[in-house]
């Protein structure tokens, strides 16, 4: 367990990670995603910063969190480069 009891495959990091992993061009700021997902504001920075953490998330400059196109997901292999 981690942070307020949010872990690596607590239902609700796995459902933001999806929503991320569905919508490649998804980039949401923290307002933004507590109101897609009907969260606090402080659980969805937690959320987010804990998948950024884990490489599935990246921060840009300007705060707001996009896909790290696989990366960070241990069930997801690396692409194949030629």
């Amino acid at each position: 367990m981690t942070r307020h009891g949010l872990h690596d495959d607590h239902p609700l990091l796995l459902r933001i990670q999806s929503e991320f992993m569905e919508m490649p061009g998804l980039c949401l700021n923290v307002a933004q995603a507590s109101r897609l997902w009907n969260l606090d504001p402080q659980t969805s920075e937690l959320a987010l910063e804990m998948l950024a953490g884990n490489g599935t998330l990246l921060r840009t400059a300007d705060g707001r969190y996009v896909s790290n196109g696989g990366a960070g997901r241990r069930d997801v292999p690396p692409p194949e480069l030629d």
